[in-house]
């Protein structure tokens, strides 16, 4: 999805745009297809924050599945091996809560530091690990119990500086490994294989400004990030795709 209301169907080799009728305006990191329905948080008035949860199987009729009743930027992941659903919200007040169904929560409060949960595809299956966007002192946390609890894992001790690592942008699980997109700019990559110990952010020119969402295709077998401008003209549209992390290849949509 990008900023307008245009949104990108692809097989991974072809991508189709669509014009999604208003007020349905979903945004990156906040949505996940499963089991037939494609699920978002979406704005539906003209608040700045991404508040209820719909589904659709058609991108024409949408229904209402959860309101969440809380006036916070959530994002959304729903874990292909179990079902269930995760969400965690920032951007004021942080939760984060999980389903078995979409339309009924536990809903948890995050610690203090950890203000701005957000584009939480890192989840291995009972680990998940989610960046704290903006924030000064936490960057990454961790969490063992589907988002019941979360522990710090990259903080200003241990999470390299120069990286603009405030500007942790999104965590992504695959092959074996968490990849974790990270700074301004140019962005840096650091992949962990348990989501606790995090090396040296690497630079990756190829990844530059607006890289800012990473997933993992099972179908295709490799992580995919939204990017911008790479090897483009400016203000184009690419993805750049990965099997470990370590080469990339974009393509324009």
């Amino acid at each position: 999805v990008n900023s307008t209301t245009q949104f990108f169907i692809s097989n991974g080799t072809d991508w189709n745009a669509l014009t999604l009728p208003q007020p349905y305006l979903p945004q990156p990191g906040n949505t996940a297809f499963f089991n037939g329905f494609y699920y978002a948080f979406v704005r539906t008035n003209s608040s700045v924050f991404t508040r209820d949860l719909y589904r659709t199987s058609n991108f024409v009729t949408w229904t209402l599945v959860w309101a969440t009743g809380i006036n916070s930027n959530w994002r959304l992941d729903i874990n292909p091996d179990t079902g269930r659903f995760l969400a965690t919200a920032g951007g004021g007040t942080a939760f984060s809560g999980t389903s078995a169904n979409g339309s009924t929560w536990t809903l948890n409060a995050t610690p203090a530091n950890a203000t701005n949960l957000r584009d939480n595809k890192g989840w291995n299956g009972s680990v998940v690990v989610a960046p704290n966007f903006g924030s000064s002192t936490d960057f990454l946390y961790r969490s063992t119990d589907n988002g019941a609890t979360w522990t710090s894992v990259a903080n200003t001790t241990n999470w390299p500086t120069g990286s603009a690592r405030q500007f942790t942008q999104s965590v992504a699980y695959g092959n074996g490994r968490f990849i974790a997109v990270a700074g301004q700019g140019n962005r840096n990559l650091s992949i962990s294989t348990d989501g606790i110990a995090w090396p040296q952010l690497s630079v990756n020119f190829s990844l530059e400004e607006g890289a800012d969402t990473i997933v993992f295709s099972r179908l295709k077998n490799k992580f995919i990030i939204r990017n911008i401008t790479v090897g483009l003209s400016t203000g184009n549209l690419g993805v750049s795709v990965s099997t470990d992390g370590g080469t990339w290849t974009t393509t324009a949509i």
